[in-house]
């Protein structure tokens, strides 16, 4: 007889932080809402001469599939929406963490809510 696997569960109390590139009107964080993540925004900044904001923020763990669902749908539903730089802007970013050079951090100012 085979011991049962043990489920694994998220503390309630538990959180990810994460940062994404939403839309100055938040058109992201509905497609969180969406997906029934519970988001905090810790932090947004605008990224000068473009739509877009940088947003820190936390989630509980236990909603993490949900948040990588709502995520890896961001780019397509942007750019429905008219937002045709979005993967572009998206990509700089990245890029630019992972090479940790030509993150164009002078063009960045906190936004005040």
């Amino acid at each position: 007889m085979t011991a049962p696997k043990p489920v694994i569960q998220s503390d309630p109390q538990e959180t990810d932080r994460c940062v994404y590139i939403d839309t100055v009107d938040h058109l992201a964080h509905y497609m969180f809402d969406d997906e029934h993540v519970d988001l905090t925004v810790i932090h947004e900044y605008e990224i000068t001469g473009t739509l877009y904001l940088l947003v820190f923020c936390s989630f509980p763990r236990a909603q993490t599939r949900n948040f990588l669902r709502a995520a890896g749908t961001l780019p397509p539903f942007m750019e429905s929406m008219g937002y045709e730089d979005y993967t572009e802007v998206r990509a700089e970013f990245m890029d630019g963490m992972i090479r940790r050079t030509d993150v164009p951090v002078e063009k960045m100012h906190q936004r005040n809510k």
